[in-house]
């Protein structure tokens, strides 16, 4: 199973344009953590893969989902971007961007 979501995040990786040192550095993981997850990184890539997905589903593409994840502030959370929220929160941060997006869905308001 992790291996499963370790490859599918490796592929959102190259889809996307980035390496995989890029990619960890937004996302709060270690660099062994695409190679050799432990169970908190294997449950942080599942998080990841939500997030990338569900803002796929609201945007073009990957690439689209990717620069809102990395660009896009949210006001209402101190004017910061989702990733900023995942790497200064790591314990709670992507279970808070998860939560956003699912407001976002439904018409929240920031």
């Amino acid at each position: 199973m992790a291996s499963s979501i370790r490859d599918e995040i490796k592929t959102i990786i190259r889809e996307i344009g980035i390496d995989e040192e890029q990619f960890c550095l937004y996302t709060a993981l270690p660099a062994q953590a695409l190679n050799d997850a432990k169970h908190a990184d294997t449950k942080r890539l599942k998080e990841i893969l939500l997030i990338v997905n569900m803002l796929e589903a609201m945007s073009d593409s990957r690439r689209d989902a990717w620069n809102w994840y990395t660009k896009q502030t949210i006001r209402g959370g101190g004017n910061i971007t989702s990733s900023q929220v995942v790497i200064e929160n790591r314990e709670s941060g992507a279970s808070a961007v998860i939560n956003y997006i699912k407001s976002k869905k439904l018409g929240g308001f920031e």
